[in-house]
């Protein structure tokens, strides 16, 4: 046991050795591409769950929490112990915020793990959170610290001490990095963050399990909005999701309309994408302590899914405007020396009507016809008509747009691109910095694909949505029978190889017995031959000797003849020589 021990105790160490400089290198993969977070209605209840492509691998998901929709899912199925502690598969589940003044001291994280071989928590689910599967699954309670005083809840994780610093008196991360690293928005910068949760536990049985996850106030423990990022992993890793799971994770997509990509949901070197105020961050995601009934709609949200046949348009937002003059704003992505629009032109449809169903057709026959106008003066006009084609200054990190409303009402953007792409899901008032109309609704014509479904059997194999093994793979209670199948036949299959196993060990058995029975024949032989070639061993010798006798004797009788000396015994007794040859 104790060779074991340091025998796993040394495996451990190199794997953090080498985790220690992988770390530096590289950084684990986000769940959704391009690091954008999650919000809203997407992925908010237990049966609409991410799905993570492997739980062997290291994840990172970022959510934006509002009252309306606290909570965000994840699912996974565990299907390997871990074979260096025999305890189990190990999970290891952190968050951090970004560190920003107003989540500062205000913020506490909570996690609801659910699944086979749980041990039930003692502390209630919070008011709204529907378990999985009509509550028939166990649920345990992780609870993240209250002190952030100090860096020891992070520091038991190899891994993530790395980048535990306190600082301002708080447990921080301060990512520092350099010109080597490839995202141009992110590199040659420092990019800072709060630690309010670091835990690993085991998985001890196979199947399906679900993670609930949300942020209460730290003084009332009452559910608030906010943002954080979630780090789902091993407890170590020293490699990284193969190109064909990041793709698989990336085609769970998110629509939400705000938290694009690392600074826009850090809210920090905003000149990398185009110097957005920051009263704009502020606005799209407060902090604020939710009631329990009539919290109103964010102005983050998710925008919902809706199909294009033509694959025409990309986006189409409601806003409700009053009669002035507005502006639209884009903004390129990269540090002001080396920035780029996500496209360099764009065409719109800008309309009024109460609801963009309404107006979709028509938007789409405009699209359809390609028939563009041209923007002159960069002002959009309303019109129910024209396509309008946008050329966007590639000069300056931001290009502005007027848009002049004559009579109030709801009016509705259509787009050929993503506005979250130029980080403008929203209109301004002309010449305010701090007034912002947020879509009273939107619709997403991209991400109209059929839900990702991962086969919980084959991990990392992704399943036709619209197949009979998709709707069977849904349920849980399905999963659980085939797993349970396969673990009988994995029983059966120990049982026949023991089985084999035994009756081939016998057979040995029976072999040996036979030989040692021929060899224990052989040896009886080969003691006979022995006594045998002893005894006349024995008989040469006293050949020889009887010969050296009558030599002797000859000799004698040649030097004194019949009347020689009698020649002396061992014992001193005189032994006759008779003196007749005829008798010697």
């Amino acid at each position: 046991n104790n060779n074991n021990n340091n025998n796993m105790a040394a495996t451990r160490l190199v794997c953090v050795l080498v985790a220690a400089f992988l770390a530096v290198v590289h950084a684990h993969p986000s769940g959704f591409a391009g690091g954008r977070g999650s919000c809203g209605t997407e992925y908010s209840t237990w049966d609409t769950a991410y799905q993570v492509v492997s739980i062997e691998e290291a994840w990172y998901l970022r959510r934006m929490q509002d009252c309306q929709n606290p909570f965000f899912w994840t699912t996974w199925d565990a299907q390997n112990e871990n074979k260096l502690s025999g305890l189990g598969q190990e999970l290891y589940l952190a968050a951090m915020t970004p560190a920003l003044q107003r989540f500062d001291g205000k913020l506490n994280f909570r996690m609801a793990l659910f699944g086979p071989g749980l041990e039930q928590s003692e502390d209630f689910l919070p008011d709204g959170l529907v378990p999985p599967e009509n509550g028939n699954l166990k649920y345990t309670i992780f609870k993240g610290p209250t002190d952030f005083s100090s860096c020891d809840f992070v520091d038991e994780n190899p891994v993530m001490r790395q980048y535990s610093d306190i600082t301002d008196g708080v447990c921080s991360e301060n990512l520092d990095l350099g010109d080597s690293y490839e995202d141009v928005i992110m590199k040659n910068a420092l990019w800072k963050s709060r630690w309010i949760a670091s835990n690993q536990t085991y998985i001890t049985e196979k199947g399906r399990y679900y993670l609930a996850t949300w942020l209460v106030d730290a003084s009332t423990g009452q559910l608030v909005s906010g943002k954080y990022e979630l780090t789902i992993a091993p407890f170590i890793w020293f490699g990284y999701a193969t190109n064909e799971q990041v793709e698989l994770a990336h085609s769970q997509r998110s629509t939400c309309t705000c938290g694009s990509n690392f600074a826009a949901f850090r809210e920090e070197h905003l000149d990398r994408i185009g110097s957005p105020p920051t009263a704009l961050f502020e606005a799209e995601n407060k902090f604020g302590v939710c009631k329990k009934s009539g919290n109103t709609k964010a102005d983050c949200f998710a925008a919902e899914v809706r199909d294009d046949p033509k694959d025409l348009l990309e986006w189409g937002g409601a806003f409700e405007l009053a009669d002035g003059t507005y502006e639209w704003t884009l903004r390129a992505d990269g540090p002001p020396d080396n920035f780029e629009f996500h496209e360099p032109d764009m065409s719109v449809v800008f309309m009024k009507s109460d609801t963009v169903d309404e107006a979709f057709e028509t938007a789409e026959g405009l699209f359809d016809a390609n028939s563009k106008t041209h923007v002159t003066a960069d002002t959009i006009e309303v019109s129910s008509t024209k396509l309008q084609h946008l050329i966007i200054n590639s000069g300056a990190p931001t290009h502005v747009f007027k848009i002049v409303i004559k009579t109030p009402g709801t009016y509705v953007l259509f787009t050929q691109h993503q506005p979250w792409e130029f980080h403008a899901v929203y209109i301004a008032e002309q010449g305010s910095s701090n007034s912002f109309i947020f879509p009273l609704l939107a619709n997403d014509y991209v991400n109209a694909d059929a839900p990702v479904i991962i086969d919980p059997i084959n991990t990392g194999k992704r399943v036709d949505p619209n197949s009979f093994e998709a709707e069977f793979y849904r349920s849980n209670a399905n999963i659980q029978a085939i797993q349970k199948r396969l673990a009988n036949l994995e029983e059966d299959n120990k049982m026949m190889l023991e089985k084999q196993n035994s009756m081939e060990a016998q057979n040995e058995t029976t072999t040996m017995a036979t030989i040692m029975k021929s060899t224990d024949s052989d040896d009886s032989e080969v003691r006979t031959l022995a006594v045998t070639g002893l005894t006349v061993a024995v008989l040469a010798l006293l050949g020889v000797i009887a010969a050296l006798l009558l030599a002797c004797r000859n000799q004698g009788a040649r030097a004194g003849g019949s009347n020689s000396m009698p020649m002396t015994g061992i014992d001193g007794d005189k032994i006759p020589i008779a003196s007749d040859d005829s008798q010697a």
